[in-house]
């Protein structure tokens, strides 16, 4: 279609009386039929310019011109492996009055900051039907770029005419907006997008809706169907309470899709569900200190694949960057990934008081063993962070190095204490006893302790920061490999096991080695662990056969004897 043409279109689709020469037209007119030879997304291209005389050119340049800021936003977000900002918005969305999908810089907003999500758009999330329930549709709505999974009970343009009546105009729904499998020479493009596009759904979603109050249109039972209430429609795990990745979409501000008029069945069961949804999903800050409450929520639901699971808690725990999304990746590769990313004080949690016995000196619980298990509440607010040696390899695609700064104390030994059976308090009596023996042995009792201790085995003892009567103090056993006192002190250690002490047991350790209440001075600890920590190890067979006994009996710490 000629400029002529394509003029003589638009002036009858707007009642409008433009000519070539009017300020803009020209270039506007030429600039989309290049981007398109598709009448309906030219018009969406052009609608919100179009019938401003005068501004036509400025309009359509400071479009242009968002458009390439989203693409420059997209290109310095990502860094090898992983993703400098957690705030990408939308690279499409779906205009409802062209009923085409476009770029999302066609919205238009006077926000200078290219990373917010404009106001207008409005965000639809869904449960996913069973795959015989759903049928691939290639529509001219995106293109046909990619096939559109929807399920066949209706259709997209039901879909399309109940978000008009709601008042809508742009949204934002993954099966147009989000690049779909379909054909084999489009892959390698999908796969590419999606590293950027899955880990920051979560803030197409989150992204300041407390403050705008926009809405997110809620279908529960499926794409386009009718809202189902009742008690059968909850049990489903195609509900979309029951899915994992709508947990990131849980917003305070919501409009149900699939109203028909009908009395809802146990509407109240069905709102007290709803409410602790939200509750769990909008309060995004605070979800980083329930760690352990997102993830047993998000275990419970259902998901394609257990990597969605971790890829879908990333945003929930408000990381400022995030892994690239690697579909192949396993579970743990992407674990491990994710750790990286998390806050210094969720990673210290994790560390500190979840039992890790997968793998050698680990620093960290596995995903199997930190989602299955059971975890500790106690508030460790006052202890001190495990870091990256090096901010850098979050953008690795290589498991970190942690460290922390800390006190260190010893050497000194550890015995298991025999005691009286007690049914109701299970936790082992530790001696221990300074190397040198200069001063006299201390029994303590910890609150929690996990991982591997050798008797007649020499360790020092880091020391985390805490008071230790408002909150515990948190002592990692380590086996330490070397030291240096200058430039700075840093010590190299694998660290054998955690151990939580309270009031006199912390006072007593301590003073095995100090009475001034002034500390010695603080190390940074380095960390090793795995096989580069076994390979330095001078008690690689005794740890490994405690460690093989542990994970075989499904305890979380051992004390073995010589």
């Amino acid at each position: 279609m000629s400029s002529t043409d394509l003029l003589r279109e638009l002036n009858c689709v707007f009642h409008t009386n433009h000519r070539l020469n009017t300020a803009g037209v020209s270039a506007l007119l030429e600039g989309v039929r290049r981007s398109s030879p598709d009448f309906g997304e030219v018009y969406g291209m052009v609608r919100q310019c179009w019938r401003r005389p005068g501004t036509i050119k400025a309009l359509y340049k400071k479009q242009c011109t968002r458009e390439a800021q989203h693409e420059v936003l997209r290109r310095n977000a990502t860094r090898g492996a992983g993703l400098a900002n957690s705030h990408i918005p939308p690279r499409r969305v779906w205009d409802l009055y062209s009923n085409r999908v476009l770029p999302l810089a066609v919205i238009p907003t006077d926000d200078p900051e290219p990373s917010n999500i404009p106001d207008a758009l409005v965000t639809v999330s869904h449960s996913w039907v069973a795959e015989p329930d759903r049928a691939d549709l290639w529509t001219p709505v995106n293109g046909k770029r990619w096939p559109v999974p929807f399920p066949r009970a209706t259709t997209l343009e039901h879909v399309r005419v109940e978000l008009l009546n709601m008042g809508l105009e742009y949204v934002w729904l993954d099966v147009l907006c989000l690049r779909q499998q379909g054909r084999e020479e489009d892959e390698a493009r999908r796969r590419e997008e999606w590293k950027i596009d899955v880990p920051t759904i979560g803030y197409i979603y989150q992204g300041r809706p407390q403050v705008d109050h926009r809405a997110c249109v809620i279908y529960f039972n499926g794409l386009g169907l009718p809202l189902d209430t009742s008690p059968a429609a909850l049990a489903s795990d195609r509900h979309w309470f029951s899915r994992a990745w709508t947990l990131q979409e849980s917003l305070e501000f919501w409009v149900p899709g699939g109203l028909t008029g009908a009395p809802l069945a146990a509407a109240d069961a069905f709102l007290a569900r709803l409410r602790a949804a939200v509750n769990m999903g909008a309060e995004v800050g605070p979800i980083r200190r329930l760690v352990p409450d997102v993830v047993r929520e998000i275990m419970r639901r259902a998901c394609t694949k257990a990597l969605d699971r971790i890829a879908g808690l990333a945003y929930c725990l408000e990381c400022d960057t995030l892994p690239l999304y690697d579909e192949g990746a396993g579970a743990e590769r992407a674990w491990a990934l994710l750790l990286k990313h998390v806050e210094d004080g969720v990673r210290t949690r994790l560390s500190l008081l979840c039992a890790a016995r997968g793998a050698p000196y680990a620093l960290f619980p596995t995903w199997a063993e930190y989602a299955t298990g059971t975890h500790s509440q106690e508030n460790l607010t006052s202890h001190g962070s495990l870091r990256l040696v090096d901010e850098d390899q979050r953008f690795t695609a290589q498991p970190g190095q942690y460290y922390n700064e800390g006190i260190v104390f010893g050497p000194c030994r550890f015995s298991l204490v025999p005691s009286e059976p007690d049914p109701t308090d299970l936790r082992p009596t530790l001696r221990v006893s300074p190397v040198d023996g200069q001063a006299q042995s201390i029994t303590v009792r910890p609150g929690l302790i996990h991982g591997v201790v050798l008797e007649n085995t020499t360790y020092s003892l880091v020391r985390w920061s805490g008071d230790g009567w408002r909150t515990p103090i948190c002592w990692a056993i380590v086996e330490e490999f070397a030291r240096q006192e200058t430039p700075e002190p840093v010590v190299v250690v694998a660290r054998s096991a955690v151990m939580l002490l309270y009031y006199d047991d912390n006072e007593n350790l301590q003073g095995l080695w100090t009475t001034d209440d002034e500390l010695e001075p603080e190390w940074a600890v380095m960390y090793v662990s795995g096989e580069e920590a076994l390979q330095k190890s001078r008690h690689r067979r005794r740890y490994m056969a405690a460690l093989e006994s542990m994970q075989a009996t499904g305890e979380t710490f051992v004390c073995a004897r010589r």
